[in-house]
């Protein structure tokens, strides 16, 4: 899995080279690639969503439309896939870099200071095991070591059977701590049979066949002071036995065990059967990177995706806003004996003098219909088109209305706008009211504030002189 930063980068390569010869005119490779990828999963579904999304923030015909989604989809996947390939680079760089040999001397902790652990494996042909190593910091000359020590010794007493019933029926291993409760004094242990007890605690009755008494001594020390302690146990056969593994990382702590005296730990390069190696975290370093690429660079397809869609519903919101209006214009032209097409034509003139305003975006949408019609296309076709691509039921129902009443004269349609005048004038009244309350909830909260605020100030000073 830690190659997967370089195989990110050789994909995109070949797709490179296998996308230059027909995308040339993209300025970039990534734009290449992408576009590479998109004519060979032709993402039709996804396509439809962002020209829809498009579709609602800009005016345009359906081949325009085509051509700006798949323009827009190019360029969104061309910047995940340039994260992507980035963060598959910085993959690799970790994991050559860290390639370099592991050195086996490892730096000691200075004297006071917190003993520390490092990665082992165990290597035998294909057979990898990994064991933690803790490394323990240089040893000093103290005073006060008798009370200490005495301390000490009674926390051995508390803890050293760890899971066992007592000191005469030993089964499971032993709980031999290294340092005492404070982490001061080291405690070293020795037993009398160590392949029965380790001096780790580890016990090994799988080939007991009755009961056998073992003295374990724990050597408290803190400098050129020591302190041994007896502890007779005895133990019963049942115990598991040890696997390799954990024999082979026994004998490394022996060795680690022996060297405190130096600043400099030496790994054995053999243990047991086991090749002994220092873990290789670049491998896990470079996987992690290039997993947060890919990551990256899916987030931020939804998010530009998701923004698309935001401004969409900003989009509807204004044009919600501008029907009441639109309506009302073009109830006014009808009723002054105009008809439908000069009606919308000298409306859109009209918010063009004016600098397209907030209704802007609604006019532009019938501006490119009256020129659908004016390029031979029937005006039914032309208004339930754009009713679609405005796609707000409202204006759906009125290019509907338009369209069934084209051959019939304005009276009828006359009326029938009038009527939707109506609906409109008291829906844009409950949206101005919901509105209203929206913001009034939102100054709730900094209203709840300053009167917190005003409430400490008049409190502060009667609490101050009680």
């Amino acid at each position: 899995m830690e190659y997967i930063g370089i195989v990110i980068i050789l994909l995109f390569l070949m797709l490179f080279v296998i996308s230059r010869k027909n995308y040339s005119k993209y300025k970039n490779i990534f734009s290449c690639v992408a576009a590479f990828i998109l004519e060979k999963l032709r993402p039709e579904r996804l396509r439809k969503m962002i020209g829809v999304r498009l579709r609602r923030t800009h005016v345009m015909g359906a081949e325009e439309e085509r051509e700006r989604s798949m323009e827009e989809l190019t360029k969104i996947l061309s910047l995940a896939l340039m994260i992507m390939v980035i963060a598959g680079a910085v993959s690799s760089l970790v994991l050559f870099t860290g390639r370099k040999r592991v050195s086996e001397v490892l730096e000691r902790p200075d004297v006071g200071e917190n003993e520390k652990t490092v990665e082992i494996e165990l290597v035998k042909e294909k057979e990898i095991h990994a064991g933690k190593l803790s490394l323990a910091a240089r040893e000093y000359s103290e005073k006060e070591f008798d009370k200490m020590a005495d301390l000490a010794e009674s926390y051995i007493n508390t803890v050293y059977l760890g899971d066992n019933t007592g000191k005469d029926n030993i089964r499971n291993d032993l709980c031999l701590p290294e340092r005492d409760e404070t982490g001061t004094l080291l405690i070293n242990w020795k037993s009398e049979e160590p392949t029965l007890i380790s001096r780790y605690g580890v016990v090994d009755t799988a080939n007991l066949s009755e009961e056998v008494e073992v003295t374990l001594t724990a050597e408290i020390s803190y400098g050129d002071f020591v302190r041994n302690i007896k502890l007779p146990v005895k133990l019963v056969p049942g115990a598991e036995d040890m696997e390799p593994a954990d024999i082979a990382m026994e004998e490394i702590k022996e060795k680690e065990e022996g060297s405190r005296e130096i600043s400099e730990f030496r790994v054995p390069e053999t243990a047991g059967d086991f090749t002994v190696r220092l873990k290789d975290k670049s491998k896990d370093r470079a996987f992690l990177v290039a997993c947060m690429g890919l990551i990256i660079g899916t987030f931020f397809i939804y998010y530009r995706v998701n923004k698309l869609g935001e401004e969409g519903k900003k989009r509807d919101m204004f044009l919600m806003d501008s029907y009441y209006s639109f309506i009302n214009k073009l109830t006014l032209r009808l009723s002054s004996g105009m008809n439908l097409r000069s009606a919308l034509a000298i409306m859109v003139e009209d918010e063009r003098r004016s600098g397209y305003g907030k209704d802007g975006l609604l006019y532009d949408e019938v501006a490119v219909a009256l020129n659908d019609i004016a390029n031979g296309i029937s005006e039914e076709d032309a208004y339930t088109s754009l009713g679609k691509r405005i796609g707000i039921p409202e204006y759906i129902r009125t290019m509907s209305l338009i369209e069934q009443n084209l051959h019939h004269g304005n009276k009828d349609l006359i009326k029938l706008l009038e009527e939707e005048e109506r609906k409109a004038k008291f829906h844009n009244k409950e949206r101005i009211r919901k509105r209203g309350e929206e913001a009034s909830e939102k100054l709730l909260f900094p209203m709840l504030i300053l009167l917190m605020v005003v409430i400490g100030i008049v409190v502060y000073p009667a609490f101050i002189s009680m």
